[in-house]
């Protein structure tokens, strides 16, 4: 079993990227309200969920599982920590937007709660994106 590694800066804990992560953080951490989730197989990152928390709101930014370790719990496992994290912090909301065709993601979006709430036409160069949203 793997373990997640939580936090806003990764440097020095997280080591051996298998997904791009560590090249992904450098370019958007200047945001001050990005936080990551990581998850580790053997001290390999082989999955990552990036989010921003803003006031009583989080959103999902970059989620991402390297196809060799897909449907096998990891997208589970992360949005656990992170509704785990947005309950401690009285987060209202969580929302995300997604391929309409992505229908791995949409089923393990589902299967937590999320709901659509609106469709972006184009959004993904060619085809629809959807925008959902937790309550919590």
């Amino acid at each position: 079993m793997g373990k997640i590694l939580q936090g806003k800066n990764p440097q020095g804990k997280v080591e051996n990227d298998a997904v791009g992560f560590l090249t992904l953080w450098k370019k958007e951490s200047q945001n001050p309200f990005l936080f990551y989730l990581v998850y580790q197989e053997e001290e390999r990152v082989v999955g990552y969920l990036l989010y921003t928390k803003i006031y009583e709101r989080m959103e999902i930014e970059q989620f991402f599982v390297h196809e060799d370790y897909r449907n096998q719990g990891i997208g589970s496992a992360l949005l656990k920590e992170l509704l785990q994290d947005a309950k401690k912090e009285q987060v209202a909301n969580i929302t995300l937007e997604v391929k309409e065709n992505n229908q791995s993601a949409l089923h393990l979006y589902q299967k937590f709660g999320f709901q659509e709430v609106s469709k972006r036409e184009n959004y993904y160069h060619g085809t629809d994106g959807l925008l959902m949203m937790k309550v919590l």
